[in-house]
């Protein structure tokens, strides 16, 4: 299921079409993260200056673009989707922010 997952997401060019791609996938499900936890994080790449299009808790194409380039500017893997790396990344800046 989560390699078909992939390749629907590949050919719909949110995902690329190789074994990285639906293992990225399959990381940021097995994160099980609820629609809030979705919003939030869209919010803060938002906030970072990464557009990820509505906040609406939908990871589109606009949201993948963001995480990419979140990833990029932080020297992560770059898949577009969440891991508990770049999780941990987007959360933490946004505590230290706080301060």
């Amino acid at each position: 299921a989560t390699q078909a997952a992939a390749r629907i997401a590949a050919l719909n060019g949110t995902v690329p079409a190789d074994d990285a791609g639906a293992r990225a996938q399959s990381a940021e499900l097995s994160l099980q993260l609820s629609p809030a936890a979705r919003t939030l994080i869209e919010g803060r790449l938002n906030t970072l200056g990464l557009q990820t299009g509505p906040v609406d808790g939908q990871f589109d194409a606009e949201t993948r673009a963001a995480l990419r380039a979140f990833q990029a500017q932080r020297s992560l893997p770059v898949t577009g989707f969440l891991d508990e790396q770049t999780m941990v990344g987007l959360m933490a800046g946004g505590i230290l922010d706080l301060q």
